[in-house]
């Protein structure tokens, strides 16, 4: 486990960044994924990869423009081989914020896929990660791996 708070969690498994999102972004937050992501893409050049689950509690209306500046900012300078997002929920938030994270890849030129669950993401990221990383990865360990992260975020 890279870093854990009661609302976001970052770990790793293999090439692939995995941070889960239970509450909305904060700076402090952003900072730590900066870190994280920038030591990721070190261990793994050309090879990094991310797995972003964005739950119901993260989802907000109304993001600061700070938060969507550092997020873009972010994405754009680690690009990574393969980046998917889960936005979990349905409705108008969950709507809303596939939205976003489609504008920012829009925007930064990301090559990723936004997914509506863990299962979905992993499908589609395993092979890309495994690729890059001449490690063999499979969904069901992304799922295993994603799940252990989300289980690290601290209650207050």
């Amino acid at each position: 486990m890279l870093f854990a708070d009661a609302g976001i969690a970052l770990g790793q498994h293999a090439n692939v960044f995995i941070s889960v999102l239970d509450e909305p972004a904060t700076m402090e937050r952003m900072r730590e994924v900066r870190k994280c992501v920038e030591r990721a893409s070190k261990l793994w050049p050309n090879a990094s990869c991310g797995l972003t689950i964005i739950g119901a509690g993260a989802q907000a209306l109304s993001v600061s423009k700070g938060i969507r500046e550092e997020s873009a900012a972010i994405t754009r300078d680690f690009p990574g081989a393969g980046n998917t997002i889960i936005v979990e929920g349905t409705g108008f938030s969950g709507s809303a914020m596939r939205a976003f994270m489609s504008g920012i890849f829009i925007v930064t030129r990301n090559r990723g896929r936004i997914h509506g669950t863990v299962d979905e993401g992993a499908a589609w990221l395993a092979p890309i990660a495994s690729a890059v990383s001449k490690v063999q990865l499979s969904p069901a360990a992304l799922v295993s791996a994603a799940a252990e992260v989300r289980r690290a975020l601290r209650p207050i």
